[in-house]
């Protein structure tokens, strides 16, 4: 990808990547790990995204106290748990905010067309997804919760303004739009 990590209210806007990348563990194709009031903005993704852990996107891995803004990604992503088309784990205030992803998402855990989970008071608003979602099972992971937008949403997180028209397959929680939810959805479809 383009950088490992985006931090310090350090800034990306207007950049792309395409190829392919692979890891263990906070893998994007354009950054594996955007935190500390960082943004990303304005920027995309095209290629393939692998990686044999957990927090994977095919833009992003992990969006952590930090935001993502009028993003999209075209990359077919394959990991672990915690799987999305856009970002892996969006956690800790994070926001994602008009954007979308495309492609396929292939998971053992936790997966979703856009997000695969969006955690402890973040926001998801204003964005969509139209890729396809398979979560197989595994044994460690417990609940597998896969769905069409988003494979989890928990802890005082929020959902607003989103669609999903992919298709969400798993063996646990499956959701066209959300395979668990704790909290707040609004003005949301599958």
């Amino acid at each position: 990808g383009l950088t490992g990590q985006s931090r310090s209210n350090s800034m990306i806007d207007n950049c792309y990547s395409s190829g392919n990348v692979s890891g263990y563990s906070h893998i994007g194709c354009l950054v594996g790990y955007n935190t500390s009031s960082s943004t990303i903005s304005n920027s995309h993704s095209l290629g393939t995204v692998f990686s044999t852990g957990n927090n994977t996107g095919g833009l992003l891995g992990t969006n952590s106290s930090a935001t993502v803004i009028d993003c999209h990604s075209n990359a077919g992503v394959s990991g672990y748990s915690y799987v999305g088309g856009l970002v892996g784990w969006n956690n800790t205030s994070a926001l994602i905010d008009n954007s979308y992803s495309v492609g396929d998402v292939n998971a053992e855990g936790p997966a979703g067309g856009l997000a695969g989970v969006n955690q402890y008071s973040s926001i998801i608003q204003n964005s969509y997804s139209t890729g396809g979602v398979i979560s197989y099972g595994c044994a460690s992971c417990g609940s597998v919760n896969s769905g069409g937008l988003l494979g989890m949403n928990q802890l005082n997180s929020i959902v607003r303004n989103c669609y999903s028209t992919g298709t969400a397959n798993g063996n646990d929680n499956v959701g066209g739009l959300v395979g668990e939810q704790a909290l707040n959805i609004e003005n949301a479809y599958a």
